[in-house]
């Protein structure tokens, strides 16, 4: 009977909660921290380079993405992507990058009305 009542008193202890949620708080803190520091992390998500720079996912994303849109808008239809057109698109994708790269390395601009002109 004694161990039952000192049990409750340790249930009913605030300190002894307190710290308890202390230490759970902390755990889950430390669990989801990524450790490396960001040069890790920009290593572990890169996808490639290009010219020895690191090549961040949603810029090739995006790359990818306007190159599906323009052969999709080339053929008139949405394209199946199987894993020969996939392979197709990333090839694209990359050149556009290196083209885009090499653009602004040559501080070269495009004016509205070439836009208008290509699109015609």
């Amino acid at each position: 009977m004694m161990f039952i009542a000192r049990f409750n008193k340790l249930i009913r202890n605030k300190i002894l909660w307190s710290i308890f949620a202390f230490i759970v708080v902390l755990s889950f803190v430390a669990w989801t921290t990524q450790t490396g520091g960001p040069q890790a992390a920009e290593n572990e998500n890169r996808l490639g380079t290009l010219d020895g720079k690191a090549v961040p996912p949603a810029e090739f994303q995006a790359a990818y993405f306007n190159s599906l849109l323009a052969t999709s808008l080339m053929f008139g239809r949405p394209l199946q992507v199987t894993a020969q057109v996939d392979s197709v698109l990333r090839t694209m994708a990359w050149r556009r990058l290196a083209d885009l790269r090499a653009l602004a390395d040559r501080e070269l601009s495009v004016c509205a009305d070439e836009v208008v002109a290509a699109i015609r």
